[in-house]
């Protein structure tokens, strides 16, 4: 406890506490302090991860990933690590759709799950792998049991496509699904609209830390207006999806 003062007082620039109604959220503990857990020692950064663990241990029905400028190498990192009985895995990522090709291809030599190049309408599958195009936004709907990826439209939305928000938000829209979103490091804010409609629309939400990302835009964006629950780093995220299984 004295040692958690000592960092509070030591930090107390870059801590902000805001007021919220309701004092015994668990929500809101996770929220404030996120941005405690690299100022503290490593047992107690060890015990955050246990609650994030515990919180994500069922299963998924799909996941998604949103990243931007260092981006590649964190999905990289998270993707190699990746085992079969995985849920699909929606990923959106700002690249030029030239450049998009050889990516996926690299992907496809690091892992055993199979990478697929979004295009257009289509049912997704499990151990597989889907990354928006870059044509077109991707998004995502629900036809009874059945989960199909839909092409969207071509027009930039903060000036991207395709946007992470048009991804996120349309898996908000899907009811009684349980998704797990997770907003990468990148440039800019897209993404954060669309993980706080996914938080509220129950999904678990999760962002990647200061500290491992190469730019904090998109999920310093998302922490500022609550749209996570959770804050961890890449080998935090990596070590949690590579634990799920359908």
């Amino acid at each position: 406890m004295e040692q958690l003062k000592h960092h509070i007082k030591k930090q107390k620039d870059r801590i902000i506490f805001k007021k919220v109604e309701r004092i015994n959220s668990k929500e809101f503990f996770i929220n404030q302090f996120s941005d405690l857990i690299n100022l503290l020692s490593p047992v107690s950064s060890q015990s955050f991860m246990d609650l994030a663990e515990l919180e994500t241990s069922n299963s998924y029905d799909l996941i998604l990933l949103g990243a931007s400028t260092g981006g590649p190498e964190a999905l990289k990192q998270i993707i190699g690590k990746l085992k079969p009985d995985m849920p699909p895995i929606l990923v959106v990522l700002h690249m030029q759709p030239e450049f998009l090709v050889r990516f996926c291809e690299r992907l496809t030599r690091i892992t055993t799950l199979k990478i697929k190049r979004f295009i257009d309408h289509e049912k997704v599958v499990p151990n597989s792998i889907y990354i928006a195009d870059g044509l077109n936004h991707m998004e995502i709907s629900k036809t009874g049991s059945d989960y199909f990826l839909n092409k969207g439209t071509d027009e930039k939305v903060k000036g991207h496509c395709p946007s992470v928000d048009v991804l996120f938000n349309s898996a908000a829209r899907i009811k009684k699904s349980n998704l797990l979103a997770i907003l990468l490091t990148g440039m800019g804010s897209d993404g954060a609209e669309g993980l706080n409609s996914l938080k509220n629309s129950g999904a678990f939400t999760v962002t990647q830390n200061e500290e491992t990302s190469e730019v904090y835009g998109m999920p310093k964006a998302a922490l500022e207006i609550g749209a996570s629950k959770c804050v961890l780093s890449l080998e935090q995220i990596t070590k949690i999806l590579s634990s799920q299984k359908i």
